[in-house]
């Protein structure tokens, strides 16, 4: 039997259910750029880094300059998005309280833009 001697969880998915927030932000944004996509069409087409889907959904529209400001423009709706429902994953609370009983150290790892 191995014993845990910590605990590092990523954030997406993991500790909140948070990728309808980044389907609604895309919509939105797209939306804001004369691209109206459907929330369905987003969920199932618009996967990856932003800048990268950008200029795959765009092509040479932006330059790279553009790219990043509308990259981060979407990351700054995607928190607008998710603040307004944000939760922890059913039973994660419960979890957390435990491990921090048990004396666990803990870490949250996450790919989040500064």
């Amino acid at each position: 039997q191995t014993t845990a001697q910590g605990l590092i969880f990523d954030m997406d998915g993991t500790m909140v259910d948070n990728m309808m927030a980044h389907h609604e932000a895309w919509q939105r944004k797209l939306s804001s750029l004369g691209m109206d996509m459907e929330l369905e069409q987003v969920r199932r087409e618009i996967h990856g880094v932003n800048e990268e889907i950008l200029l795959r959904l765009f092509g040479d529209r932006f330059n790279d300059e553009e790219r990043q400001y509308h990259a981060q423009d979407k990351e700054a709706e995607y928190r607008r998005v998710f603040k307004e429902g944000l939760q922890l994953i059913d039973g994660l609370s419960d979890f957390l309280e435990e491990a921090w009983e048990a004396e666990l150290p803990m870490g949250i790892g996450t790919a989040e833009l500064p």
